[in-house]
């Protein structure tokens, strides 16, 4: 059974003691944990100046206004009421939910005090430390990666607790610096208009970059644990360079409809 010392010597160990790091996690990915993700939250929380985690939501997500049409942006209101029951719901970071598949400890971070939330409705991102304004302060809804970019303005870290490249919403910064476009999608705001929003594609196939990304992560386990650490510039860098060499290398073996709208450069306005 792990402890709140087991995961904080980890997070030394990989030299990140007093980094900001943006966290993507997984706590079934540690077998047992005394105290649970509660305890998690605390390891990290006791060792790190400022975590940056996904609190995406997607109850806000909207049908596509009738007079709206975008090409090459893989989104149909075929799509939209499969995946979105309608009527979708304002966004409110105050009140909203993260989504589950965020995982227990991201929403944790969310829910800690003093924790803010910033305020793109489909790509929220939820922050808790001495950046935590900073980083979630007035994001708009063009740029769903903006507290990504403040945090590595900042020097910051990725930090990757049982969790592979198909959950590191960095990548899809990487795929941006290539000069892909985001897709868009739309959202009701607290006003109750439907507004333009841009979000990532499918990262399932992202796992096929880390053979030649892998050598950038500093590594340690905890328990059944892999914990991967790497510079989020550093990490961004890196993959923008593999993606611009092999623009099909992020593609998932479905070769989905976003997947191959992203390999052509994304939506066309």
């Amino acid at each position: 059974m792990l402890a709140e010392s087991n995961i904080a010597a980890a997070l030394e160990e990989l030299d990140l003691a007093g980094a900001q790091v943006e966290l993507h996690a997984s706590l079934r990915s540690f077998g047992w944990v005394n105290g649970g993700a509660e305890t998690v939250v605390s390891a990290l929380k006791r060792e790190l100046k400022t975590l940056l985690v996904p609190a995406f939501c997607s109850e806000a997500c909207a049908p596509t206004p009738t007079h709206e049409h975008v090409e090459r942006n893989a989104w149909t209101n075929e799509d939209y009421f499969f995946n979105n029951p309608p009527p979708p719901k304002p966004f409110d970071p105050l009140t909203s939910p993260v989504d589950k598949d965020m995982g227990v400890i991201a929403q944790t971070i969310a829910k800690q005090p003093g924790s803010c939330r910033s305020t793109h409705p489909l790509c929220s991102w939820a922050a808790w430390g001495e950046d935590a304004d900073y980083l979630t302060a007035n994001h708009s809804w063009d740029d769903a990666f903006l507290p990504i970019k403040r945090l590595m303005e900042r020097n910051g870290s990725i930090l990757l607790i049982g969790t592979s490249l198909t959950s590191c919403t960095a990548i899809h910064l990487a795929e941006e610096v290539t000069g892909r476009r985001m897709f868009i999608r739309w959202a009701l705001d607290l006003n109750g208009q439907v507004r333009r929003a841009r979000c990532g594609g499918c990262s399932d196939g992202f796992d096929r970059l880390f053979p030649q990304l892998e050598d950038v992560f500093r590594k340690t386990q905890v328990g059944a644990c892999r914990m991967l650490a790497v510079p989020l510039s550093e990490l961004v860098e890196r993959a923008a360079t593999v993606i611009r060499s092999d623009p099909s290398i992020t593609m998932c073996e479905r070769k989905c409809d976003r997947c191959l709208a992203a390999f052509a450069g994304g939506p066309v306005e």
